[in-house]
C-alpha cells in the first residue's frame, strides 16, 4: 500500500476553508484549487461524505437510508432510526408489511434505501415523535415505483388533525384533515411521476384561522394554496396513510422534517444538497445464490428459521431443482429433531405454512433437498427451518451452511455459503403467523380466538373483514384453522 501524498500547511488551510464554507453554502469545486486536488483527493472524499444537511437550525427529525435503518440479514426493515434532535425518542419503530433496506449505487458509492411495495409503512407514535402543530415542513427524496394511489407521509394519530401529501388518480395531493378523515382525498398540487427520483417540498405555514400549503417539486414547479383547516401532526408514518392502509409503492433515500417553514433559499440549499448526495440511485446487481441468517435465542421445540436462501430468477423460466447445505456450526446434530424447507417467492418473510420438502433424523455430513419449484424474475427466497429435539440442553448451538443450489440452468455456488448467525437453544417463545393484512386479498384479519382440544388441536377463530377493518354490516366471514402440530405449522 502507497502512503498518501503529504498535506502542507497552504493545503491545510484551504481543506479548513472549504469546510468553513460548506457549512453554510452548497458545494462547488472551485473552492478548491486545482494544484491541490491529488493531496486533498482522499481527505476530500471523507469531508464531503461526513457533510450533515446544510440547514440544521430546525431539524425535528432526519430519516436518511444511509444511516437510520435498522433490518435483518435478508433486509427486512424493523425500525428507522432518527438522525437529528432527539433520536431516542423521534425513530419509526412500527412496521406494517415488509419494507425492505436496499443497497443502490449513488454519486458517492453504495448506500441504502427504504423500498415499500404498497403495502408497507413504517412509523412512530404520537408519544414519542411528538406533536408539530405551527409551522412545519417536510423534504423528501424520493422515487414513485407505480401508479398505484397511496401515501408518501401522514400523521400517525388523528389528533391534533392530519398533515399528509398522498399520490390520487395521478397527482399529488397535499393538504391537511380533520380527526377521522384519514380516507379523504386532499388538494391536487403536482403531476405524479414515475420512476424518476425527485426533491419534494411540503410546507405548511399556519395563520390565524387557515393554513398556507407549498408543494414544490426541485426542477418540476410549485403550487401554493390556503388550506382552511389549522390541523397539526401528531407521530408520524411513511408510506401509508394514519389509518396504516393506501399504501404507496416507492423508493425513499432521505426524509427530513423541519419544524418552521424553509424559506426559498433554504429549500434550494437542502434540495441540492439531496441531489448531489444520492443522484439517480441504482439497484446493485443481487448475487445469483446467496444465503443469510440472524442471530437468536429460541425454545427448544417449534419451528424456526435457520437459514434464508436467495436465489436469483429470471425472465426466461428457470426452476431449482435441489438444495445441499450441511449443519456445520452445530453443537450437536442429535438436537436437530427435523429440517423443512419453505419458498416465499420474491418476498422475504418467512412464513411456515407449506412446506416444500422434510427431512427428518438422524443427520449427518452432505443432505440434500430435491424438489421442482419455479423462480420468479428476481430475488426468490427459500427458508430452511429446524425443529429442535424437545430436552435438547439449553446454551447449544444450531448451524447451517449451503453447498449448492442446482437450478435448472446449472449448479450455483452460493456468493456467502457461511454467514455469521446462527441460532442458540434458551429461554424463549415460539410463534407462528398463520394470516396477515393482504393475505388472499383480505383487508384485515381480526378478533383472534384460540383454543386446544383435549386431543391437543389447536383451533384458531378469527374474522375476515374482506375489504376493510369496518364492523358489520360490512363485507365479513368467520375463518378457522387447526393444528395438529402444536401450531408449528399454522395447519388449514
Amino acid at each position: 500500500m502507497t502512503s498518501p501524498p503529504a498535506v502542507s500547511g497552504r493545503q491545510r488551510g484551504h481543506l479548513k476553508q472549504f469546510v468553513r464554507r460548506s457549512r453554510n453554502a452548497p458545494v462547488t469545486p472551485t473552492l478548491i484549487p486545482t494544484n491541490s486536488l491529488n493531496s486533498f483527493h482522499a481527505i476530500l472524499t471523507l469531508v464531503l461524505a461526513a457533510l450533515p444537511s446544510p440547514v440544521s437550525a430546525g431539524l425535528y427529525a432526519a430519516y436518511r437510508g444511509d444511516t437510520g435503518p435498522v433490518a435483518s440479514a435478508t433486509g427486512l426493515v424493523t425500525a428507522w432510526r432518527n438522525s437529528a434532535g432527539t433520536p431516542a425518542s423521534r425513530n419509526l419503530d412500527r412496521i406494517r408489511g415488509t419494507p425492505q433496506a436496499v443497497s443502490v449505487r449513488t454519486p458517492d458509492g453504495v448506500r441504502t434505501i427504504l423500498r415499500c411495495d404498497g403495502t408497507d409503512a413504517v412509523w412512530g407514535v404520537a408519544a414519542n415523535f411528538g406533536t408539530l402543530a405551527t409551522n412545519r415542513t417536510f423534504i423528501a427524496y424520493c422515487r414513485l415505483t407505480a401508479t398505484n394511489n397511496g401515501f408518501l407521509f401522514d400523521g400517525s394519530a388523528n389528533a391534533p388533525g392530519l398533515t399528509r401529501a398522498q399520490v390520487r388518480n395521478g397527482s399529488w395531493q397535499v393538504g391537511l384533515q380533520p380527526s377521522g378523515g384519514g380516507s379523504n382525498s386532499d388538494t391536487n398540487t403536482r403531476a405524479a411521476t414515475t420512476n424518476s427520483w425527485q426533491a419534494h417540498t411540503f410546507t405548511f405555514e399556519r395563520l390565524a384561522t387557515a393554513t398556507v400549503v407549498t408543494h414544490t417539486i426541485a426542477s418540476g414547479g410549485s403550487l401554493t394554496y390556503t388550506n382552511p383547516l389549522t390541523s397539526g401532526l401528531g407521530g408520524l408514518i411513511l408510506g401509508q396513510n394514519v389509518a396504516t392502509a393506501l399504501g404507496l409503492s416507492l423508493d425513499l433515500a432521505e426524509f427530513l422534517v423541519y419544524d418552521h417553514a424553509l424559506s426559498s433559499r433554504e429549500r434550494q440549499e437542502i434540495t441540492s444538497y439531496l441531489s448531489a448526495k444520492w443522484g439517480s440511485p441504482t439497484d446493485l446487481p443481487p448475487p445469483a445464490c446467496t444465503a443469510a441468517q440472524v442471530s437468536r435465542v429460541l425454545p427448544n421445540f417449534g419451528l424456526h428459521p435457520l437459514m434464508n436462501v436467495q436465489v436469483l430468477g429470471a425472465a426466461t423460466p428457470l426452476s431449482v431443482t435441489n438444495l445441499t447445505f450441511t449443519l456445520d456450526g452445530t453443537t450437536a446434530l442429535a438436537d436437530v429433531a427435523s429440517l423443512k424447507l419453505f419458498f416465499g417467492g420474491t418476498s422475504s418473510e418467512y412464513r411456515p405454512l407449506n412446506p416444500l420438502a422434510t427431512l427428518t433424523g438422524p443427520f449427518t455430513g452432505t443432505l440434500a433437498f430435491h424438489l421442482s419449484q419455479p423462480l420468479s424474475n428476481g430475488v426468490n427466497h427459500f427458508w430452511l427451518a429446524v425443529e429442535p429435539r424437545r430436552g435438547a440442553k439449553w446454551g447449544r448451538q444450531l448451524d447451517a451452511m449451503l453447498t449448492s443450489v442446482g437450478v435448472t440452468d446449472g449448479v450455483r455456488i452460493p456468493e456467502v455459503s457461511s454467514p455469521s448467525g446462527f441460532l442458540t437453544l434458551g429461554n424463549n417463545y415460539s410463534s407462528t403467523v398463520i394470516r396477515r393484512r393482504g393475505d388472499e386479498g383480505v383487508g384485515t384479519y381480526r378478533i383472534p380466538a384460540l383454543v386446544a382440544s383435549t386431543n391437543g388441536t389447536l383451533i384458531a377463530a378469527f374474522d375476515i373483514r374482506h375489504d376493510s377493518a369496518g364492523d358489520l354490516p360490512a363485507n365479513v366471514d368467520v375463518g378457522v384453522m387447526r393444528s395438529t402440530d402444536g401450531g408449528t405449522l399454522g395447519a388449514a
